[in-house]
């Protein structure tokens, strides 16, 4: 999805106020990378995603290249991994009661909203 004038950098961020401005609900922005998410927090926010751990997990960093690719790790694992690096961690997600998606495409933003 492109939107004239809108860096590419800035597409993701941009949708997700996009959501924020249509809803009438507050918004609360967590910063995953100032504030990471606990394992427990994890396990919480893959199961309102969906999905397994590994999933989650952002391939094209450095720290998985040189500490995870090619590994098979349990869900446990992938857990206790993004917990100590949270670089790996997908975003944006965007959380709403019981449901949540990460925002790649960034129109998967509209889906909770």
């Amino acid at each position: 999805m492109n939107y004239p004038g809108w860096p590419p950098a800035f597409s993701r961020t941009r949708l997700s106020n996009l959501a924020r401005s249509i809803t009438a609900r507050s918004w609360t922005p967590s910063p995953i990378l100032r504030t990471p998410p606990t394992r427990a927090e994890l396990r919480t926010l893959v199961a309102k995603l969906g999905i397994a751990p590994e999933q989650l997990v952002r391939k094209g960093e450095d720290v998985y290249q040189e500490k995870f690719k090619g590994r098979i790790l349990t869900d446990e694992q992938w857990l206790d991994a993004l917990a100590a690096n949270p670089i790996l961690i997908e975003r944006p997600i965007v959380v709403k009661g019981d449901y949540a998606v990460v925002g790649r495409p960034p129109e998967r933003v509209l889906e909770v909203v």
